[in-house]
Parts: C-alpha cells; structure tokens; sequence
C-alpha cells in the first residue's frame, strides 16, 4: 500500500482508535527506540521514592531495549549536587557503564531544567533538617552558583555544553540546556546559545532530527497554564526546520491529553513527568480555574493524587513513521496508557496532529449501548472539609473501543423544570493511568445547595482532548 493511502486507513489517528499501529515488540524492529522521561525531581538523598520511580522506568527502558534514554530537564528538585548524584547513580546501577543488562550501549540525552539551574528554589531547603542552615554554605552545592559543566563531567563522565548535537543509530540531537541567570536572561525564558548553534546547523533533511530543551517553545501545544513556555525565540529558529521533532519538559501536563502532540512549521512533543503532573483547570475532581476560585467556589470533590504519576512514553522510529507510545510505570500490568499516536515521515509532508486537524478530525469517545445515569443522594464531604447535602451521579467509564476514542472527561448537566442548568466536567476516576487501571464507574459530585429547585433531570457527555463530545446518555 502507498504511503498516502497507508495513512488515509487511519494510522496517523492511531492514538485514538489503534488502527494499524505496531505494538511494542512487534516483529519489526525500529531503526531507532528512545525511552522518553521528564521532570524526575529528585530530592534531597536518599529520596527512596523519586529514586524508586526512576529506577522503575529505567528497568522498563532495559527491558524494551531502547537505544538511548532522553530525559528532558528537572532532574533534581532544588538544583543540589546531591540531588543530581542520586540521578547518576541510579542511571549506572541500571545501566553501568551506559550498557544495558544485554551489554548493547545506551545513550544518554538529558539536559538540565529550571529546577537544576535556576537557583531560585534552594533557599527553601534551609528547613530540611541536618542540612547546612547558612547561605554560603548551601550556595557549595547548588547547582546554578558551581561550574555546572564540571559537575556534569564528574556526575556524568562527559563533556558539557549549553547546547551539545549527538548521533545515535545515524539520528541526531540538539540537547539544549536551560539557561538562566544571565543579565538578559534573568528567569530562563531564552537559550542564548541557540541561534548560534542553528545558523551553523545542517541536518540531513531525509531523515528527522530531534531538539530537546525543557521549556516548551511558545506557541505551539496546548497546555495547562503560560509558565511553561519559552520566549518564542526557539519557535522561530526551529520552524525554518520542517523535519524538526522538538522533545519538552517542564509542562508536566498529562498525556491523557492529545494536545501534547503538535505539529506546525515543526513537530513538538511534551513529555509527561515522572513526578507529578497537572491538569487543565476548572474539572471538579482537578485544580480549579482563577475565575472558580476568586469566586468562593467549593469543588464537591478531592483533587485526584497528582503527586503519584509515573508517566512516561517510548518512541519507535521507522523508516515512513515515528509511533509514540504511552507508558504508565505504575500500572501492575506496566501498560501502555491507551493505542499509540503515528507520525508519518518524513515531517512536515502530512501533519495529522495539526491543531485544525485534530480538533476537526479527532475521534470522539462514545457510551455503550444501554449505559445510563445513576444518581444518589447523602451527606459527604466538600474539599473544604465541610459536611454538606450532596448528590452523586455515577456513570460508565468510556475506555476505547470499537466505538471511539477513550474519554479524556465528562461534561454532567443537571437542569431544572424552568431550564435552568448547572454544568460541571469532570475526570474519570483513575484518567491518569493505564486503561487497566480504571474501575467500571465514574462519577461527579454536586452539592444539593447548588442544585436547580424541584426535579432535576441529570445527563452526562464524554469529551475528548478538543472538547468535543459523543452522545448524552441521561
């Protein structure tokens, strides 16, 4: 089949429905597999459970037999030497001597972040118990006020600089690290050495190359808040690059969300964290919106534990396409989080995962046949701990299917006899993790108090990433 009608089948929205897409340890082998992580955030020694999670996904990366692992800056919390020894000898007990168990080299793509070159946030650890309470004596090991390229060469066995070009398997990496505390560049929002190096740059345009930097360059994915992104400078050198595949950190936005993908003049991936992730405002079992909270308004439910994500994904590259895949390290059955996304190559030709495309093409989850609205009423609890009259609606949880996509949330709408209509979103249960993790029934609370007078009618849409919806079930 030519390439074209290869991805007119329904490849390139494999990440909705599955169609056509290899699956991990498929017969055919990629040319090239990189484990993809972000955000890890270490902490203090010995941190048993942020070296837990990482070692978690470093196993599963051995396993899989990936040709390099990129982790896409924070790979410590307060910027501390300490911090970042604890990544490195946690990266050699897997992988000693950059081999992996079956003695094949991995390459190692990491960059620093915010949090490992900032220097804004080791003030606070003047507070950790047996740690040096003076300035000067937490200013020896902060990352940002040492030579960070000779800590990188003592911790990491190689040379550093702020931008560094590898090739692995015949692929190359632009590795950018975040720069900050220039006179010009006081909170990191620029790469100072990144026009340099790309105006000398000559990729081989057959084959994409791939560019990592921990900010996510501005104007591009769609994601939970405007501090994640960059100046814009990075957008306008890139987009001269059509086979560009720009790899972020920094967002920590779910990948339960589409709108992690993007493509443009370039093609950009956030990466989930391995640490804790946020969510887009304004779901009632997630973070509220400015506007709910300046408004005194008490969501009915707690926030889902943000601070127990294990995310991470793995991208096979072949020779017509790139399939990403999803990956939950804390599912007992170390899933995958639903079907990949497939991007064709070479870059740039079709852009599938362009914003206009996907919101106007993408699947939509839909309710089985026969599913239904269950409502309940009793005392329970709102965030604020308060004892309140509540109403429960529970509902099935929209995993995919032969029938579309697996729901990213829930529109609920209760209306009264006169019409009046209160509308919450809400997420399924365990939207975090694997489909293997979701139990049957989700739900959404209101508070009885908010309610329309009289009989309520309840019913209830799936949506997906674009806020587009299937059919209301009541």
């Amino acid at each position: 089949m030519r390439r074209r009608g290869f991805l007119k089948s329904g490849m390139a929205f494999a990440g909705a429905m599955g169609a056509g897409a290899p699956v991990l340890g498929a017969p055919a082998d990629p040319e090239l597999r990189i484990g993809l992580i972000a955000d890890t955030h270490l902490l203090l020694p010995p941190d048993i459970a942020g070296r837990r999670k990482l070692e978690e996904a470093l196993y599963r990366f051995d396993a899989e037999k990936v040709d390099a692992v990129l982790v896409a800056g924070d790979l410590t919390d307060f910027g501390l030497v300490p911090e970042l020894k604890v990544f490195a000898d946690t990266w050699y007990g897997v992988f000693p001597g950059d081999r992996r168990s079956d003695g094949v080299h991995v390459e190692k793509l990491f960059i620093y972040g915010d949090h490992d070159t900032g220097g804004y946030i080791h003030e606070r650890i003047r507070n950790v118990a047996g740690y040096p309470a003076s300035k000067d004596e937490i200013r020896k090991s902060v990352i940002p006020f040492g030579d960070r390229g000779q800590i990188w060469k003592d911790l990491f066995h190689e040379d550093w600089a702020p931008v560094v070009r590898k090739t692995v398997k015949g692929y190359d990496f632009v590795l950018v690290h975040h720069a900050q505390g220039e006179p010009d560049n006081k909170w990191g929002s620029r790469a100072p050495a990144l026009k340099r190096f790309y105006d000398g740059f000559r990729p081989d345009t057959s084959r994409p190359f791939f560019h990592v930097q921990h900010r996510v360059c501005a104007n591009t994915a769609i994601l939970p808040g405007n501090f994640i992104y960059d100046n814009g400078e990075s957008t306008g050198i890139l987009s001269r690059f059509r086979n560009c595949f720009a790899i972020c950190g920094h967002a920590h936005t779910c990948f339960s969300s589409d709108r992690v993908l993007w493509q443009g003049p370039f093609t950009l991936l956030e990466l989930p964290s391995l640490s804790y992730v946020y969510d887009f405002a304004g779901r009632e079992n997630g973070r509220m919106s400015k506007a709910q909270t300046d408004s005194g308004y008490v969501p009915q439910m707690d926030i889902y534990p943000f601070w127990r994500v294990r995310q991470g994904m793995i991208a096979d590259v072949y020779g017509d396409r790139i399939v990403v895949s999803r990956i939950d390290f804390e599912s007992p059955a170390k899933g995958r989080f639903g079907p990949d996304w497939i991007i064709p190559l070479p870059l740039g030709e079709e852009r599938p995962f362009a914003p206009d495309a996907m919101a106007a093409g993408s699947p939509v989850p839909q309710f089985p046949a026969g599913a239904k609205v269950n409502v309940s009423t009793g005392k329970g609890r709102n965030r604020k701990g308060e004892i309140v009259e509540q109403v429960t609606v529970s509902f099935p949880t929209v995993l995919a299917s032969a029938l579309g996509p697996r729901a990213f949330d829930y529109e609920v709408t209760a209306e009264g006899e006169n019409g009046e209509k209160v509308v919450k979103r809400v997420y399924s249960q365990m939207f975090w993790r694997a489909e293997c993790a979701e139990p049957e029934m989700a739900k959404c609370i209101f508070a009885k108090a908010e309610l329309p007078k009289g009989n309520v009618r309840f019913s209830v849409c799936p949506a997906n990433s674009f806020g587009k919806a299937g059919r209301k079930i009541v």
